[in-house]
């Protein structure tokens, strides 16, 4: 069970971003797919759907308290020749149709929740709730206005646990055995980077909301005149310690190790394409503005390890979509494309 607190809190987390981003246009209780026969409701999909817009905009490197930008990204931005509210629903879906295939699957395979699972995911939500809500009735007026319910709560909650239980049972099979060599390997291999940078930040630390233009300007000022000492020569890791403005600076002095989609777009795409030892311009993202420099790849035993854990992961994805196309699933497009967001 050391797991079930932080699958609740995810969960829990989900509800909390809904509150900005997720919206309403169609009745809760109407079927978007059915697996099997069991159906997959919006009260079930916008248990998901708050999450996938969140991690989608964060890759992007939109600031959800910018409600400007975030309309103007699921209006106008295209993912793979789809419009990215498209994307963000057919993902939010796609992971509520899945719980259910490794519910059923973990059915089958007589992997069930224990009484005292139960009883501790129980206890550990009314706690939260107390704490988050101040009340039952405030946690239900919660959802309601989230467009969900208790009842999609819980299942989604119990269904991430199962899902849990149902990895531990299948990895233990011999394609989950990956050695620390060829998970090194795989990072060596261009699957991760390794960069520092100087953040000048254009968002106040308070309240999170976006500089005005003049400090925004003062602040594109600091960054230009930082990035014309390192180009005369000025040491970049001394002006990083005295300039940077980024809060994970103490705790990554050696740089930030990463992969495709774990940085806001912006910054990715500039650290990826700088070779080892250069330094990019100036990056904008809607956290300031960034002077990146990539330094040869960093890797650390958690690093390995994290990895270890990705390719089982993705093995793990693999074999859900292999017990999805024995199963019966239907989708209804007309109803997921009524979904929309605020």
């Amino acid at each position: 069970m050391k797991n079930f607190k932080r699958i609740f809190s995810s969960s829990l987390a989900a509800l909390m971003i809904a509150s900005s981003l997720a919206g309403c246009a169609i009745t809760k209780t109407v079927s978007l797919a059915t697996v099997d026969g069991e159906t997959v409701t919006a009260n079930d999909f916008y248990q998901y759907f708050p999450s996938v817009q969140s991690s989608m905009l964060s890759e992007a490197g939109i600031n959800t308290s910018d409600s400007d930008a975030v309309a103007k990204f699921w209006k106008s931005t295209e993912i793979e020749g789809k419009n990215a509210l498209t994307v963000a629903k057919e993902r939010a879906l796609n992971q509520a149709v899945n719980a259910v295939v490794q519910t059923k699957t973990a059915e089958k395979m007589g992997i069930s929740l224990t009484e005292d699972e139960k009883k501790q995911i129980s206890d550990y939500k009314i706690s939260t709730i107390q704490q988050s809500y101040g009340s039952k009735s405030a946690f239900l007026d919660h959802l309601k206005e989230m467009n969900t319910t208790e009842a999609a709560f819980d299942k989604a909650v119990t269904a991430s646990l199962i899902s849990s239980k149902l990895f531990s049972e299948v990895s233990k099979g011999d394609e989950y055995k990956i050695d620390e060599k060829k998970a090194e390997e795989e990072l060596k291999n261009g699957d991760k980077i390794t960069a520092k940078h100087i953040l000048i930040t254009t968002v106040d630390p308070q309240t999170n909301q976006p500089y005005d233009d003049n400090k925004k300007a003062a602040a594109k000022k600091t960054a230009e005149d930082t990035l014309e000492k390192i180009k005369s020569g000025a040491d970049f890791d001394s002006l990083m310690n005295e300039l940077s403005e980024d809060p994970g600076l103490a705790q990554n002095p050696d740089g930030y190790t990463f992969g495709k989609g774990e940085m806001v777009a912006p910054f990715e795409e500039a650290a990826f394409a700088l070779k080892e030892n250069e330094v990019s311009g100036i990056v904008e993202s809607d956290f300031g503005y960034h002077i990146i420099k990539r330094v040869p790849l960093k890797i650390s035993q958690t690093d390995i390890e994290n990895k270890i854990k990705e390719m089982q992961n993705d093995i793990f994805e693999n074999q859900i979509e292999k017990w999805k196309s024995d199963m019966d699933v239907s989708i209804d497009e007309k109803a997921l494309a009524k979904i929309k967001a605020n």
